[in-house]
């Protein structure tokens, strides 16, 4: 048995002892197996993923530490609510391995609300930060594949509860706008992050808000986000399965090239 041999063509001669002159030669050529696809969709309702495959006639799953083998190139896998760790690989390592992170979220149908027709509200699952028990939820319309460019906004909570904006900004009708946007799109998502500083955050504004009125100005700061808060708004937009944003802004474009960072494009800017 010849075995570990590297990727190559080798030649094979075989002699008989006392036959003198006797020679049978082959080539033989070591080739790589083509690397594993795997594409994928998720069905919500059913907590369910459609998986399609090439690369091999054998492939092993693994569904949060559950394993399962498939002789078949389409098969569905069952999730769970909160987040799922699947994993598809053949059994040559060299194939690689398929790895995706899904969260299934219960989801919530509100009537009457600001976006007509079907809005889900993605309640928090396994999503809920641990380190400070933070909650942060997400409205979405319609459906989507994984590569498309979706209408994305990513709020603070702060702008739903913001007195110095409902003060100085109007800031609810400006919410109205942005659902006004997701509805003539007819598919998108609106990040609600909750920050935890939120005293701390008022204070500030409070200043600043003094400071731009003895210059003339007579509305509040916006509310802003840190690193933190996007890395947040990130992972939840990979779990809804957006990495392309339409990004719902008025702002200048300069200060969201951080999202970049974490996995994301933005493909275009919407004023709203």
């Amino acid at each position: 048995v010849i075995d570990e041999l590297e990727i190559d063509t080798y030649t094979l001669n075989f002699t008989v002892e006392g036959q003198e002159g006797y020679l049978q030669t082959f080539e033989i050529g070591i080739t790589e197996p083509p690397a594993l696809s795997a594409k994928s969709s998720v069905n919500q309702k059913s907590k369910t993923m459609q998986i399609n495959v090439k690369g091999s006639d054998l492939y092993y799953t693994e569904v949060n530490g559950e394993k399962r083998s498939y002789q078949i190139d389409d098969f569905k896998l069952q999730l769970r609510s909160g987040m799922n760790i699947v994993k598809i690989y053949t059994p040559q390592d060299c194939q690689g391995v398929h790895t995706e992170r899904v969260f299934i979220s219960e989801q919530v149908k509100h009537y009457p609300n600001p976006v007509q027709g079907e809005l889900n509200l993605v309640i928090p699952g396994e999503d809920r930060e641990t380190t400070n028990n933070q909650v942060h939820l997400a409205l979405t319309k319609g459906t989507w594949s994984k590569e498309e460019p979706i209408l994305t906004r990513v709020n603070s909570t702060l702008v739903n509860n913001d007195i110095l904006g409902t003060l100085t900004n109007n800031a609810d009708k400006k919410l109205d706008q942005m659902f006004q946007v997701i509805n003539e799109e007819g598919r998108g998502a609106i990040l609600f992050i909750n920050q935890q500083n939120q005293s701390q955050n008022l204070l500030g504004r409070l200043s600043k808000l003094k400071e731009n009125q003895a210059n003339g100005q007579l509305k509040a700061p916006a509310i802003g986000m840190d690193n933190k808060d996007f890395g947040i708004g990130a992972q939840i937009l990979h779990d809804l399965h957006i990495s392309k944003l339409k990004l719902v802004t008025n702002t200048k474009q300069t200060k969201r090239v951080g999202m970049i960072g974490y996995g994301l494009e933005i493909t275009d800017y919407v004023n709203y």
